[in-house]
Order: structure tokens, then C-alpha cells, then sequence
């Protein structure tokens, strides 16, 4: 043995005796040395924890309407904030490009046409005047990428955006 660490004399396939002298030296050094590994990345010890999908802030180009009625999906452009000031993130991520699909909103999720239903919205056919609108171009809103296992791209599911409403009040 050198050191602690065991040796062999006769290898097995491919486990030559060579083949672990160099895994018992990755060990050592593991062992040894990996603290210094540390130290020259302190931000991995200080957050362990990542969140499993990535969470970003996204400005609103556009909204297309699908086709069950008042629900759309989003253009999206990614933003930064940037000494205070948000603004688009330089070679930020962005729909339609590198796998990046277009945005979608599950507060509209329920809406069906002549129902309407959300955040501080009771679900209702009595809101027949309701009717909701897609989010505005320039909206920012943050949103978490999901991969979509249908067509395998990442879209981002936008939290919480809540639709404007325009109401129609009958004259009596």
C-alpha cells in the first residue's frame, strides 16, 4: 500500500494495476486537495441549492390567440436589471431561437370563450361582458422555463400576469 491507499499486483480486464494507481491518485487528490478547489469557487458553496428550472424576466413582443378563445401565447425577449434600470439582456435568450418556445400564461389557462376565469376573478358566465385582453407588448413579467415534452423546447410559463379585462356596463 502506498500511503492509505491500497495497490494490486494482478489487474481484471480492463482494471489494469496501472488503471488504479491513477484512480487511487484521483482519490488522494479528491482527499487531499478539494478544499483548495473550494476556496477558488466560494459562490458554489454559499448557493448549494439551484432551482431545477431557471427562472427569468421577460418582456412581452407579442400575443398570438389560440384557437379555444382567450388564451395566447407570448413573443418574449429576456431582460436583466442592470443598476437599477431594466433593460434587455445583450444576446438574451428570446422565442422562436436556440429551442426556445413562445411564452405561455396559466392564469389564462381556464378562460374559455363566454367564460373567464383568474387571478381575483371568479370563474363566471355571468361576466359576458368580461372579456379579457392578451398581456401588453412591453409587459415585463417574471417566468419559469419548463421544457415542453410535446415538442421538446424550452417556454417559459409567465407567474403571475394577470390579463386586463375590458367590461361592457349596460345601460339601463
Amino acid at each position: 500500500m502506498r500511503g492509505n491507499y491500497p495497490t494490486i499486483a494482478k489487474g481484471i480486464g480492463k482494471l489494469t494495476p496501472q488503471m488504479w494507481d491513477r484512480l487511487m491518485d484521483a482519490l488522494r487528490f479528491y482527499e487531499q486537495k478539494s478544499f483548495q478547489l473550494e476556496i477558488k469557487k466560494p459562490e458554489a458553496r454559499q448557493y448549494p441549492l439551484r432551482p431545477p428550472s431557471p427562472i427569468v424576466l421577460l418582456s412581452i413582443t407579442d400575443a398570438v390567440e389560440v384557437a379555444a378563445g382567450w388564451r395566447w401565447t407570448y413573443g418574449w425577449s429576456e431582460m436583466v436589471l442592470d443598476a437599477g434600470v431594466l433593460e434587455l439582456k445583450q444576446e438574451g435568450r428570446m422565442h422562436n431561437a436556440d429551442g426556445y418556445g413562445r411564452a405561455i400564461n396559466p392564469e389564462e389557462q381556464a378562460n374559455v370563450q363566454g367564460s373567464v376565469s383568474g387571478y381575483g376573478i371568479p370563474a363566471s358566465n355571468g361576466l359576458a361582458t368580461a372579456t379579457p385582453q392578451p398581456l401588453a407588448s412591453g409587459s415585463i413579467v417574471p417566468a419559469v422555463l419548463l421544457r415542453d415534452v410535446t415538442d421538446e423546447v424550452l417556454r417559459p410559463v409567465l407567474m403571475p400576469a394577470t390579463n386586463p379585462l375590458t367590461i361592457a356596463c349596460v345601460q339601463p
